[in-house]
């Protein structure tokens, strides 16, 4: 299996209720079914008395979930969800979220060989919430329908308050996070200082109903998703529309100058980000992420030009899975495990679709990023093995100082990795994703000098 790390994908929320959530009721909410599951394999299937391949065995399922609490078990292999059949965990993820709270379920299993039906209505999906927040649930318009909005506001503040706009990076799902997440950690450590925080949903994503999904959108689309975010937050009676900020994360640096030309906001912070096109970000990863984690550099060149040919196509030329496995050296590429399900990259639940990322690697970040007027704070973690090292920071804050001479800020924070935990160096963050126990590590290893820095940075950038 091909071992890379170009995004992070977030666990099971675990929400405790703790404050008040402040919602609008412009979307329904989405049903929580509380329930893993993963393909039936040929013991199981003798055993139960199916076939291989047919329904999902579950695997956990969520106290107090929508499957807890009609009576589904632990070893129990579902066949169907309101009568249709559910034969792989992304058709779950889908069917999941094609429900709202309130819906009727009615889950066809077999249970240790016997077959029975259980059915009740769907639960919503547990809300997020802050000691420090009110919690905003709210929508916005796009093109393609309806954007769940979350909003953190500073509690017993008033008048009109800066705000962040977080413009999220590559994975397609919610962006509603778990209490520990570092990520939200951050938010906190924001809101402490006095500031909104804002996120907006992508499409059919967390409670948003689009005419179509995450993984089929082009990046131009991605652009009009966080252009409507902006929009709703420019909105807002307790936001200061002349002290907006934006935190670009990940793959939201790419984004962030663009919408920036819609307003100029007061400042731009990007993290973990890149500057050049993703057929060059490709090579550099293949040649790069593998010899942090202690491979060789001879094993790592010899898999870089094998994948050369592969990534020009596809994001060069701009050819699709379909067209680029006529070649059959090529599609042995495209079918490796980890590569591509079908046209999409990394799988159809959270992954992207080939096309996407060749609209995105077309983008002149270069001349984005010159035509931004406000302050910029370029970051690299110390050791983000997503954004492999800190020359594309760098290069942001020299374009910016070029356009605009003393806008742009590089800032290197040390012992950090890509969702603002602490990590002692390459290899321990690299161990920990392979390991797979990287979120339950992040969890506990927030690094607060992430929340201070950018916070003062944004404090010190309102003033006159």
């Amino acid at each position: 299996m091909r071992k890379f790390f170009i995004g992070f994908t977030i666990a099971g929320l675990v929400l405790i209720a703790m404050a008040i959530v402040v919602t609008s009721q412009t979307l329904p909410r989405k049903a929580m079914l509380g329930v893993s599951a993963q393909a039936v394999d040929e013991a199981k299937a003798k055993e139960m008395n199916v076939k291989a391949g047919e329904g999902l065995l579950v695997s956990a399922v969520t106290p107090n979930g929508t499957f807890d609490e009609i009576g589904v078990k632990v070893g129990d292999v579902i066949l169907s969800i309101n009568g249709k059949s559910v034969n792989s965990p992304a058709a779950l993820v889908a069917m999941a979220q094609s429900m709202n709270e309130g819906n009727l379920v009615e889950v066809d299993i077999n249970s240790n060989g016997v077959k029975s039906v259980k059915r009740g209505p769907a639960k919503g999906k547990p809300k997020e919430i802050s000691e420090v927040s009110d919690v905003v649930y709210d929508a916005t318009e796009m093109s393609l329908g309806k954007l769940r909005t979350i909003t953190y506001v500073p509690k017993n503040k008033t008048g009109k308050l800066p705000a962040v706009f977080y413009i999220q990076g590559l994975p397609c799902q919610s962006q509603e996070l778990a209490d520990r997440d570092p990520r939200k950690q951050a938010f906190e450590d924001w809101v402490k200082a006095g500031f909104v925080v804002f996120r907006v949903e992508r499409p059919n994503l967390g409670d948003s109903v689009t005419t179509k999904d995450c993984r089929d959108i082009d990046f131009n689309e991605e652009i009009e998703t966080n252009r409507a975010g902006y929009k709703k937050l420019l909105s807002y009676d307790f936001v200061d529309s002349d002290n907006i900020f934006f935190f670009g994360h990940s793959m939201g640096g790419w984004t962030a100058p663009i919408i920036a030309q819609m307003k100029q906001p007061k400042g731009i912070i990007v993290y973990g980000t890149g500057m050049v096109s993703w057929f060059e970000y490709f090579i550099h990863l293949f040649r790069i992420q593998s010899t942090l984690g202690g491979g060789t550099h001879v094993e790592a060149e010899r898999e870089t030009r094998k994948m050369i040919p592969f990534l020009y196509e596809w994001l060069e030329a701009g050819k699709s899975m379909e067209e680029i496995r006529k070649n059959p050296a090529l599609k042995a590429i495209a079918d490796e495990p980890g590569m591509f399900e079908g046209e999409y990259f990394q799988g159809r639940a959270f992954g992207r679709s080939a096309h996407y990322f060749y609209t995105m690697s077309k983008q002149n970040l270069a001349e984005a990023w010159s035509k931004t007027k406000c302050r910029v704070l370029a970051m690299y973690g110390e050791f983000d093995v997503q954004a492999l090292n800190a020359d594309d920071a760098i290069t942001i804050a020299e374009v910016v100082n070029q356009a605009n001479p003393g806008k742009g800020e590089f800032l290197l924070l040390p012992k950090t990795e890509h969702i603002f935990a602490r990590s002692e160096s390459y290899k321990q963050t690299d161990d920990l994703y392979k390991s797979g126990k990287f979120f339950q590590y992040a969890a506990q290893n927030y690094n607060p000098e992430f929340g201070r820095v950018t916070s003062e940075w944004m404090t010190k950038a309102m003033k006159p």
